[in-house]
């Protein structure tokens, strides 16, 4: 028998990046659980679609991360890979990824590419939607690990700010933010968890609520604000069509102005920017990005701490 325990602390090191300005209430406000993997796993993978010039083909490009962690060398292994519609039709053909030879307690990556005719394109007006479906066979053809998400065939194309070495902007015209395309207009909101009954906590139903009350008035994109939502609310913005911006968990209102502060952090503020980015990378309503919350800069960025 095991013992599971869980302790919460009241004030830790990411206290200091958690200044957001929302209520303040103590304790787990998300599901916890355990999940169970077999030795040899799909431990991560990357989505992408790019569109042609006139956005009606698309290419599917995957990259897919393989992990064992047993002690002999695994080969022969496949990956399968499906994207099913919403009738059950897999517009895929033969997509099959090769696993080489992988060695014992090791992590090795393996890239797919398939062009795909004329699929439905996602946007919020419209969000046409695919169920991406990755299944793990050994070496026998044997199904050992299968996981799945929500795919959406959809571009996003933008004018790069770019600055010189001072940080002054050099770009001196951009083009509108489009997506497939067409210009994109943001109608959108500032998003904090709170339920009139629970708090912090909020519901699925309260969550499907949000979303029903946002698109009937004419709301259409969500930001974050300020930090990482329930799994849940994402994959409502994917299916009804809501644009996010996905904020990092961070306002560090202690350390704006401590140099030497910002600098202790520096490793604690990049990690959490990674890990958010890592979670939500292949949701199809995520549009943009963004570090934080009233977070501060140096003039310098070739500091440790420029990024705050």
């Amino acid at each position: 028998e095991n013992t599971l325990a869980v302790k919460v602390h009241k004030f830790c090191d990411g206290t200091w990046f958690e200044g957001q300005d929302m209520i303040y209430d103590g304790g787990i406000f998300r599901d916890v659980f355990l999940t169970s993997a077999p030795l040899v796993q799909i431990y991560d993978y990357t989505v992408q679609t790019d569109l042609d010039q006139d956005y009606v083909n698309a290419s599917l490009h995957l990259s897919v991360d393989i992990r064992n962690l047993s002690t002999k060398v695994q080969s022969g292994w496949t990956i399968d890979v499906e994207a099913l519609d919403e009738s059950g039709k897999n517009i895929l053909s033969n997509a099959v990824i090769p696993v080489d030879s992988i060695g014992s307690n090791s992590i090795q990556g393996f890239t797919f590419s398939q062009s795909v005719t004329a699929p439905k394109l996602w946007s919020a007006e419209v969000p046409n939607l695919y169920a991406l479906v990755l299944t793990l066979r050994d070496g026998n053809g044997i199904a050992v690990e299968t996981t799945s998400m929500q795919l959406g065939f959809r571009e996003v194309s933008f004018t790069s700010t770019q600055v010189d070495s001072s940080y002054r902007v050099t770009t001196s015209s951009w083009e509108p933010i489009r997506i497939n395309g067409k210009h994109l207009r943001l109608k959108g909101v500032n998003r904090h968890d709170t339920d009139p009954f629970y708090g912090k906590t909020s519901t699925m139903e309260c969550l499907e609520e949000d979303i029903r009350l946002m698109q009937e008035n004419n709301i259409n994109s969500i930001r974050t604000s300020h930090y990482s939502n329930d799994s849940y609310l994402y994959w409502l913005c994917n299916r009804y069509g809501m644009y996010v911006m996905a904020e990092t968990n961070m306002e560090s209102h202690a350390l704006m102005n401590d140099s030497d502060a910002k600098g202790l952090f520096y490793e604690l503020g990049m990690d959490r920017t990674k890990t958010t980015f890592e979670r939500l990378k292949n949701h199809p309503s995520i549009i943009s990005w963004s570090i934080g919350n009233e977070m501060a800069y140096t003039s310098d960025p070739n500091t440790s701490n420029g990024i705050f």
